[in-house]
C-alpha cells in the first residue's frame, strides 16, 4: 500500500510539474513609448512619447513595431498550439483619401521581422512582398484593418483575416455590416482571441469607449500549426500608397495561456464603458511621466528570448504629449506572470518524501 501510494504521490507531482511548465505569458505596454527597448520599430515607424507611430501621412510609406522577443505558441513536437488573446487601441490620421491600412500579425519567418519587405507598400499592408502574395514560405498570419478599396477588395472599410497573402483574404467583414466607419483621429479598440481547443480566431473592434462586443466580427478556423513555426513574433504593420494616412497604435496588451487546452489566457481589460467620463485627452507632457522599467525575463515556459538590436533607422518624431492611462505601465505586475517558483520548492520537498 505505501509504494501505491508513493506511485500516486509521484504522479500528482509530475501532474504539477506539467502545470507550472504551461504557465501563462502576458506584457502590456502604454505610453510613453521612447524609452521602451521591448518594442522593437523598422522601416518608417517611430517610437513617440504617446505612440507607436507605424506611417505618418507620407506616401508609399512602411513601417513595423514588434515585440523584442519571440514567443512560443506552437509546439511541434506535440502537435498543440498556446491560445492567445490580444487587446490594443488604435488611431487613424486620416489624409484627404485614406489608405491603405494596418494589421496585428504573428510571423515565424527567417526574415528580420522589424523590417518591411521590398514591395509591399500599399494594399500589402507592409506585410508581404506583392511578389511572393501567397507562398507558404512567408509563414504569416495577419488580422488587417483595411481603409481602401483595392482591385480585389469589394469592401470599403474592412476587417480581414490573412494566412500567407493580402490579396486574397481568408475571411472579410465590412465594418458599416457592424454600423462602424474609420474616421479622422477616432479611438478604436480590437480585440483579436484564438483557442486552441476549437482553432477560431475571433476578432472584435469597437470604438474605444463602448464595451467589447459579445459578437466578433469576424472569424475563422485557422491551426496555426499549419502555417507557422514554433516561435514567433508579434507586432503591428502599415503602409500607404499613392494615398496616405497616419497609422498609430497607442497602447497595446498580449497574453498567451500555454499548451494545456484546459489554460486559457486571462480576459484583457475590456474599454471603459460609455458610462465612464473619458480621461483629460492631454494632461501632461511625456517628460513629466517615468520611464517606463524593462520587462523581467519570460517565464520558463517560453523559449529563451532572442533580442534584436534597434535597426538604424531615421531619428525618431519629437515626442508628443501622452494621453492618460487607467493604468500606464509595460512591466507585467506579480498577477500578469505567473510566479513558479514557490510551487517549484514545495515540489522539490514533496519529492524528496517520495
Amino acid at each position: 500500500m505505501a509504494g501505491h501510494g508513493s506511485s500516486s504521490l509521484l504522479v500528482f507531482l509530475l501532474f504539477l510539474l506539467h502545470l507550472l511548465l504551461v504557465s501563462s505569458f502576458r506584457f502590456s505596454f502604454s505610453p510613453p513609448f521612447t524609452k521602451n527597448d521591448r518594442i522593437l520599430v523598422g522601416g518608417n515607424a517611430t517610437k513617440t512619447g504617446s505612440c507607436l507611430r507605424l506611417t505618418s501621412r507620407s506616401r508609399f510609406e512602411t513601417g513595423r513595431a514588434i515585440y523584442a522577443e519571440r514567443i512560443r505558441l506552437v509546439d511541434s513536437s506535440s502537435n498543440t498550439v498556446s491560445s492567445f488573446s490580444t487587446n490594443f487601441i488604435f488611431r487613424i490620421r486620416q489624409g484627404l483619401i485614406s489608405a491603405d491600412g494596418l494589421a496585428f500579425f504573428l510571423t515565424s519567418s527567417t526574415e528580420d521581422p522589424r523590417v518591411p519587405p521590398e514591395e509591399s507598400s500599399g494594399r500589402q499592408l507592409g506585410l508581404i512582398s506583392a511578389n511572393r502574395d501567397g507562398y507558404p514560405s512567408n509563414q504569416m498570419v495577419a488580422v488587417e484593418f483595411d481603409t481602401y478599396p483595392n482591385v480585389n477588395e469589394t469592401q470599403d472599410q474592412h476587417v480581414g483575416i490573412d494566412i500567407n497573402s493580402v490579396r486574397n483574404s481568408y475571411r472579410v467583414a465590412n465594418l458599416s455590416s457592424s454600423g462602424l466607419q474609420f474616421t479622422n483621429m477616432t479611438l478604436m479598440s480590437a480585440w483579436i482571441d484564438y483557442s486552441s481547443n476549437s482553432s477560431v480566431l475571433e476578432v472584435r473592434l469597437g470604438y474605444f469607449y463602448e464595451p467589447r462586443p459579445e459578437e466578433p466580427m469576424v472569424s475563422g478556423v485557422v491551426r496555426l500549426n499549419d502555417f507557422l513555426g514554433d516561435r514567433v513574433w508579434v507586432g503591428f504593420s502599415a503602409a500607404t500608397g499613392a494615398f496616405a494616412d497616419g497609422y498609430e497604435v497607442l497602447a497595446w496588451e498580449f497574453a498567451a495561456g500555454g499548451f494545456n487546452p484546459e489554460i486559457s489566457p486571462p480576459l484583457l481589460s475590456p474599454s471603459p464603458s460609455p458610462s465612464q467620463s473619458p480621461p483629460s485627452p492631454l494632461p501632461a507632457s511625456p517628460d513629466s511621466l517615468e520611464p517606463p522599467s524593462p520587462l523581467p525575463a519570460s517565464p520558463d515556459s517560453l523559449e529563451p528570448p532572442s533580442p534584436l538590436s534597434p535597426p538604424p533607422s531615421s531619428p525618431p518624431s519629437p515626442p508628443a504629449p501622452a494621453p492618460t492611462q487607467s493604468s500606464p505601465s509595460t512591466t507585467p505586475s506579480s498577477s500578469q506572470l505567473r510566479k513558479p517558483w514557490p510551487c517549484a520548492l514545495m515540489l522539490l520537498f514533496a519529492l524528496a518524501l517520495v
